[in-house]
């Protein structure tokens, strides 16, 4: 997306603000005092919309590339050894403070008279409850209107009790617990997402529901796939609330709530067969006893008992061994011989891969004599 034009209104005010030392529709020179104070705001930490609005710029009037293109040469001219300007030294640091012509404080009072924007504002804050800031972005975004007219037309409205973050906070609050978060995330969405004051958020208790709805949620967590066992339901139930934002020991403790008879043990025979045969093309290179080893320990951590797991492996076909780690041999030795490295390092790496599938050392070399392999 390019760069937006100024609207004849937004040129206006920009000609106004003593920062910019001249602008058309389509570009603005700042003056390097601006420069000198947005950087020192940026390198403590303020972030970019913030500090355009500190010093009186519409930062939605800007636009994300004309913001993000001034940060971009405000780094590079940073790095230079003259900085900005040579005259940091004679800078207060505070932007000067302007009054208002009478032209300008006519120009505020037709605001009054805007009443489209005053009607959209309290249709948004009907059916949607947005907060004050959220409301700011849509009038700056979607109608396109300068960041002061936007905040005037809110002021006034905030002052008739029309729009109050009080009360709609309430709403994103019940909303968010509907969508079963927890009350520590609830707080942190308020204040990141839908920009609540940290001040409002942290003046309001908010508590876990312990009701119907919340109980048959758990549960359906906890019992939703019920073709796997408890452990790994469990697992699955501990991963959900940790994305909700609650901590170790609340999960914990929802957990215990539960009594074993509303929880299943059961599990799917199809789905354990289907889990063991993975496994057992997952290792099918390895010999019989290690193979055993590492299906019989990933199907312990799913959750399964041991006698399923035992009889399962009990059933497991008789393979011929011995024709298989000369297959595998015969595939190692080729990749050992196409490596352009020593003699020695070649029979290391040959020897390596039978080892680590379960081989002894004994059996390795028997393969090496029979089959007369040089390295």
């Amino acid at each position: 997306m390019g760069i937006n034009y100024f609207t004849d209104e937004q040129l206006k005010e920009l000609k106004n603000n003593p920062y910019v030392v001249k602008c058309s529709a389509k570009n603005i020179t700042y003056a390097e005092e601006f420069k000198d104070l947005f950087w020192i705001d940026y390198q403590n930490g303020m972030p970019p919309i913030e500090i355009f609005k500190k010093y009186g710029f519409d930062p939605y009037a800007l636009g994300a590339k004309r913001r993000s293109n001034f940060i971009q040469r405000l780094k590079k001219q940073a790095a230079r050894t003259d900085g900005f300007k040579d005259t940091r030294s004679t800078n207060s640091g505070r932007p000067p403070v302007k009054e208002l012509s009478l032209e300008e404080i006519n120009d505020l009072k037709k605001y009054e008279d805007d009443e489209k924007y005053y009607q959209y504002v309290k249709y948004l804050n009907k059916n949607y409850c947005l907060s004050k800031v959220e409301l700011e972005n849509k009038l700056c975004e979607k109608k396109r209107i300068p960041f002061s007219k936007a905040k005037y037309i809110l002021d006034n409205l905030e002052n008739q009790g029309v729009i109050n973050d009080k009360n709609t906070i309430f709403f994103r609050i019940d909303d968010l617990k509907m969508k079963h978060f927890s009350p520590q995330k609830i707080k942190e969405l308020l204040v990141n997402k839908y920009n609540y004051s940290n001040s409002l958020v942290e003046s309001i208790e908010i508590e876990l529901d312990e009701n119907e709805y919340e109980t048959s949620y758990f549960l359906s967590l906890l019992n939703g796939n019920s073709q796997y066992p408890l452990k790994k339901r469990k697992e699955n139930f501990q991963k959900k609330l940790f994305q909700k934002g609650y901590t170790k020991d609340q999960i914990e403790e929802i957990f215990q709530d539960f009594n074993e008879e509303f929880l299943s043990s059961d599990f799917s025979e199809a789905v354990f067969e289907k889990e063991f045969q993975k496994l057992n093309k997952k290792y099918v290179d390895m010999n019989k006893a290690m193979k055993q080893k590492n299906i019989r320990r990933e199907l312990l951590n799913i959750g399964y008992p041991s006698s399923y797991i035992n009889e399962a492996l009990n059933n497991l076909e008789e393979e011929e061994e011995d024709s298989k780690i000369f297959e595998l041999a015969e595939r190692f030795y080729l990749q050992a011989m196409n490596r352009n490295v020593s003699e020695e390092k070649r029979r290391n790496f040959f020897i390596g891969k039978l080892y680590k599938l379960g081989y002894t050392l004994n059996e390795i070399q028997d393969v090496i004599r029979e089959k007369e392999y040089e390295f």
